[in-house]
């Protein structure tokens, strides 16, 4: 978490081929990706008969959710089993065993994944120029607190 005059640094690793966000747009599609009976993305409804924006209203506190086999509907907030499971070929409805993902745009993303950079030297005039520049942060809020770019860190704890 970093320390006195040190950033220890992360790199935010955006969805490939991400499509611009609409801010009026309820959902932002991100892709299809396999599933298995351990379930990449472990909550919702679990039920058929929704679209990607039903879904989304279904699951209002999760940043991702996920259509499969023609309407079946869940959510997390965590990707790192769908990309464990890797890509698949499925359209927006899903399929079997394939989930279509969907970032709710209710709860704004964007970052597949976090990845440490480590530990580098700052001093007065700052090596990161951006940002709130303020403690209380952990990686995460650290990383919502500076969307668009694609290296954050954390000084001095927090």
């Amino acid at each position: 978490m970093g320390g006195g005059w040190c950033n220890y640094v992360y790199e935010a690793t955006p969805f490939p081929n991400l499509p611009p966000v609409d801010p009026n747009a309820k959902v932002l599609a991100i892709g299809s990706y396999k599933d298995t009976g351990s379930r990449a993305l472990r909550y919702g409804p679990h039920a058929y008969g929704y679209t990607a924006e039903t879904c989304a209203k279904a699951c209002p506190t999760f940043k991702y959710v996920a259509l499969q086999n023609n309407g079946w509907c869940c959510c997390d907030n965590d990707l790192s089993h769908v990309t464990k499971y890797g890509p698949a070929s499925c359209g927006l409805m899903g399929g079997g065993w394939c989930n279509y993902v969907y970032q709710n745009n209710d709860q704004p993303t964007g970052y597949l994944t976090i990845k440490e950079l480590g530990a580098y030297k700052d001093k007065g005039d700052r090596a990161m120029r951006y940002g709130p520049k303020a403690g209380g942060y952990n990686y995460d809020t650290c990383q919502k607190a500076c969307p668009g770019y694609k290296y954050f860190a954390i000084q001095y704890g927090s």
